[in-house]
């Protein structure tokens, strides 16, 4: 029996990881036949699938036949690398080392390092080792700020017989390592391929969320804390993230008093970064404007269900725009890193993609008004795009 391995970062109550899963699932699940059994429907690409992750894992994958494993039970890790015939590393943005100190030291220390750009590196060895193929899976890299952050990345990839990333910075942050250019191929995020849940789910999840019956357009907003990553947190970087809030916040009041809309404001992450606790500041900071701050749908097609029931996005995580764009919602970018910048671009509206660190409220909301005036014609680019990707 043949087995695939995916490690990767579903799991750990970041959504857009988990939608990565998700999509990865579409892409590599059997084509359905009339009449096959439902162990038939559920095999991927003619193998049995594992999947490690985190402590949600088992969660996501209760649909499908595929089995949950954890980073720490190393045991079993080393069982699972065993039995697959090819070890897949990704997707989603796990290749950089911009917040902690890369070294070797990080590689071969025990208890093993955390860091995704660390435990890639021990999986793809242990893997060769073992005797078994490699490949990146429309992977993210960088930033890549150290030697030794490049070095690592530059030695996964020569695990790899097939090294496929999520965009052109992404290839180009490779070649910056060494990695020889032809070796690499651009795909697509896999978050693209997630299929919208039902509308009935949608319509029960806006009811439930206080968001059906308040006045439109509905502004989806996602702000994530940023600042204190890249280095230690100092004044200047309290300073900037209050900033941020700040401005976001009175993004979020311009929704409503130059749109009449209503701005709402959603988390997609717990673990390690938890947007709640600064949107719970941007909601403070935006007053009484009638915003609102709810949990989204945690199940990947679901989410995409609801984010498609929006008349326009702001935000700043990644998959909170490759999913509005993968719904057909017009978004106004908040970029804080190329990633965020690369989908505006993408998606035709680098015009109204906002730098962070110089947000203008005023501006943003010029942007908001414009992609509404335009919301047709755009959904309409977005869905051509949306198809280019998949």
């Amino acid at each position: 029996m043949s087995h695939l391995l995916i490690c990767g970062a579903a799991g750990f109550t970041n959504l857009g990881d988990d939608a990565i899963l998700r999509g990865m699932l579409s892409a590599l699940r059997d084509p359905e036949e009339p009449g096959a059994s439902p162990p038939a429907r559920h095999r991927y690409a003619g193998r049995d699938l594992c999947v490690v992750g985190g402590p949600e894992l088992p969660a996501l994958l209760s649909e499908t036949d595929a089995v949950p494993l954890g980073y720490d039970d190393r045991d079993e890790l080393a069982r699972a690398i065993e039995d697959a015939d090819l070890v897949i590393l990704g997707g989603g943005g796990m290749l950089y080392d911009i917040g902690y100190a890369a070294s070797l030291a990080r590689f071969v220390g025990d208890p093993p390092d955390r860091q995704w750009l660390y435990e890639l590196a021990r999986l793809a060895a242990a893997a060769r080792a073992a005797g078994k193929q490699v490949m990146c899976y429309a992977i993210g890299v960088g930033p890549l700020l150290t030697d030794a952050g490049r070095r690592t990345a530059a030695f996964i990839a020569d695990q790899c017989a097939a090294v496929t990333v999520r965009d052109e910075h992404s290839r180009e942050a490779l070649r910056a390592c060494g990695v020889p250019a032809p070796r690499v191929h651009v795909a697509a995020d896999p978050a693209v391929l997630v299929p919208p849940g039902s509308p009935e789910g949608a319509e029960r999840w806006l009811q439930e969320s206080g968001v059906a019956g308040s006045p439109r357009p509905w502004v989806a907003m996602n702000i994530r804390p940023w600042y204190r990553f890249g280095r230690e947190r100092d004044d200047a970087d309290a300073e900037a993230m209050e900033a941020l809030v700040r401005n976001a916040g009175a993004v979020a009041r311009g929704v409503r008093e130059r749109l009449g809309g209503t701005p709402v404001l959603l988390p997609f992450q717990r673990l390690y970064d938890d947007d709640r606790e600064v949107e719970e500041a941007v909601l403070a900071e935006a007053g009484e404007c009638g915003a609102l701050l709810v949990s989204p749908p945690a199940a990947p097609s679901e989410l995409s269900a609801a984010l498609g029931r929006f008349d326009l996005s702001v935000g700043m995580r990644m998959h909170f725009l490759l999913l509005s764009l993968g719904a057909g919602v017009p978004f106004v970018a908040l970029t804080y890193s190329e990633k965020s910048a690369e989908v505006a671009r993408m998606a035709g509206l680098a015009d109204h993609a906002h730098p962070v660190d110089d947000l203008q409220p005023e501006a943003v909301l010029s942007s908001c008004e414009d992609v509404l005036a335009a919301r047709e014609s755009i959904a309409a680019q977005l869905a051509e795009v949306r198809a280019q990707l998949q």
